[in-house]
Parts: structure tokens; C-alpha cells; sequence
């Protein structure tokens, strides 16, 4: 789940603040808001390749597919 993958990526500490920063609407990917609490990372989420997520307005993370 896309929550586990940002508390992975050190975003959230835990799968319930993951949970709330969705259902709050302040993560986005690649621009666009995330509102799908149970929204899994695959493969075609990585369009080009890499992602931007970002929490808030000051956490960023780019995530690269290898």
C-alpha cells in the first residue's frame, strides 16, 4: 500500500500518520493529490521512470525505478 511505501521512505513515522496525511489530502504524486487511502504503488505509477512525492510543502522525495 502507498501508505506503507512513505512511512518506508521515512515521510511518516507510522502507517496511521500516513493514513491521516492522505485522508487530509496533503500528499501528492507528481503534482496531483493523492485520495485513495488504499492506493497500491506499481509499475505504471512510474510513468517516465521516476516519481516526485511530496508531503506538505516541505518534504520531497523523488523515487527512481531501477
Amino acid at each position: 500500500l502507498f501508505r506503507s511505501f512513505i512511512k518506508e521512505l521515512g515521510l511518516v513515522p507510522s502507517n496511521r500518520e500516513g493514513f491521516m496525511t492522505i485522508e487530509q489530502g496533503g500528499l501528492k504524486i507528481d503534482g496531483e493529490k493523492v485520495t485513495d487511502k488504499k492506493m497500491t504503488i506499481t509499475e505504471a505509477t512510474f510513468g517516465g521512470g521516476k516519481i516526485l512525492i511530496e508531503k506538505g510543502k516541505k518534504k520531497k522525495v523523488v523515487v527512481e525505478l531501477v
